[in-house]
């Protein structure tokens, strides 16, 4: 018996591989920073309420961050906290801003107001909110012009949450004076 032979197809029967499974590539949640208002001085020049942007920028980074690393995506993957962290140091880093990681410590959440937790910086300590504007505008005082204007502008451009998109806005409050309001956009794809 020859080498040959041994390849020698049987009689009436072909021989061919499975055609390989083809598998569908799972879709995820692509979440992006769309739009962003940050106020230095949303009381004017009533003393010791002035922040510097890059200390803004930092309290939004870290706490995104702890928001993070809490599970906010297990909970909920339409959650934006993981991909804001990223998000907020490349538009800091776009306006040349050094951010300081910060201790976030008694972060908790509540549905109805949003995230809350203590900041130290600076030898002292912030009380800070993350939240809906209506849940923050009833622990802050009213909001600077520009960031009334900003959530008026947000609420009406408001999209639909639906299966493959969505669209979240969220003020931040320190200390009981909103300083900034931002809206990230999250879609699956």
């Amino acid at each position: 018996m020859g080498l040959f032979s041994f390849f020698k197809r049987k009689k009436g029967k072909v021989h061919s591989s499975p055609a390989p499974e083809v598998l569908p590539i799972a879709k995820s949640w692509h979440h992006s920073l769309s739009s962003l208002a940050l106020v230095t001085d949303p009381l004017g020049n009533t003393p010791g309420t002035h922040l510097e942007r890059d200390f803004l920028f930092s309290i939004l980074q870290s706490l995104s961050l702890a928001i993070s690393a809490e599970g906010a995506e297990v909970a909920n993957p339409v959650s934006p906290f993981k991909a804001l962290v990223a998000e907020v140091a490349a538009k800091a880093a776009s306006e040349d801003l050094t951010l300081s990681h910060l201790d976030v410590v008694g972060l908790s959440f509540d549905e109805a107001m949003g995230y809350a937790a203590r900041v130290s910086a600076h030898s002292k300590k912030y009380t800070v909110l993350l939240g809906a504007h209506a849940a923050v505008a009833r622990a802050s005082t009213p909001f600077h012009a520009d960031i009334a204007t900003f959530v008026a502008r947000q609420t009406s451009v408001a999209r639909e949450v639906s299966e493959s998109s969505s669209s979240q806005s969220f003020v931040l409050a320190i200390d009981g004076i909103a300083y900034a309001a931002l809206t990230t956009e999250s879609e699956l794809r």
